[in-house]
């Protein structure tokens, strides 16, 4: 008997931290739904919950606890609540963007090799798509002798969720962009 207690006793400290919540990524700010979101305190979330969130309110995730549930803050408390109950959650926007450390601006590039491409065929494939891709608004540089395609261009940005099973749209601003397209034998650069 004593030797049990004394074992329960001892592995206690061990499992409540494994029950702590953490913030583990950026804090996003997401909607509830249309049913209430239940935040728990613990990882017990067979008990009552410790709140309720109303439908249609903000809460904001810190973190992902498992495959179906999130870690929220709110008033200074970590909770977890099922990723379910959240309308619009997507765990793509806690990805860390990339960050040019002189522009300060959100900067993608790579290279692409296209084995037996030559540079006249991936310039013409470049420029061709960019006439597909981008209106007489925007602002094209073709540069064939030194195989760039230079594109400054503008996007209007709509967000769409679902209410009342109605596919909704909201104008969520512009994102201005600039695309600079090198191309070389047997690859691409794009920035």
């Amino acid at each position: 008997m004593k030797a049990a207690f004394l074992a329960s006793a001892l592995a206690l400290p061990l499992v409540a931290p494994a029950q702590r919540l953490a913030a583990t990524l950026p804090p996003i700010t997401y909607h509830v739904g249309l049913a209430k979101a239940p935040l728990y305190s613990t990882g017990d979330t067979l008990r009552q919950p410790s709140l309720v969130l109303p439908s249609q309110s903000e809460v904001v995730v810190v973190g992902q606890y498992l495959p179906r549930w999130v870690v929220v803050k709110r008033e200074g408390f970590l909770y977890l609540t099922p990723i379910n109950r959240l309308s619009d959650y997507d765990p793509g926007d806690a990805a860390p963007r990339p960050i040019d450390a002189e522009t300060q601006l959100i900067t993608y590039q790579g290279v692409v090799p296209v084995p037996g491409a030559s540079k006249t065929d991936l310039y013409a494939r470049a420029a061709a798509w960019a006439a597909r891709t981008y209106t007489t608004t925007d602002h094209v540089t073709p540069q064939p002798e030194a195989g760039e395609i230079a594109v400054k261009g503008q996007r209007m940005v709509t967000i769409r969720t679902t209410y009342n099973n109605v596919l909704r749209g909201s104008y969520a601003g512009v994102v201005r962009h600039t695309l600079t397209i090198y191309v070389k034998d047997g690859r691409y650069k794009y920035v």
